[in-house]
């Protein structure tokens, strides 16, 4: 059973969601600090290989720069 942050049983929670790192809260729960989904800022995933060209491209753009 998953239960809210304050205790509560969440019966309509499925009990596979119990295992994730997530804190529950309840309609009603006195620790609730939701904002809602327009509030919300999602930055981007940064991509490690995508990081790791753009500074391949830099180093290639600075010898360039160099040999001139």
């Amino acid at each position: 059973m998953v239960n809210c942050s304050c205790g509560k049983p969440l019966v309509k929670v499925p009990t596979w969601l119990a295992g994730t790192s997530i804190q529950f809260v309840c309609n009603n729960c006195p620790n609730r600090t939701v904002k809602a989904i327009t509030q919300i800022v999602i930055e981007p995933i940064k991509d490690p290989e995508a990081e790791a060209m753009e500074a391949i491209s830099a180093e290639v753009k600075d010898e360039d720069d160099d040999k001139d």
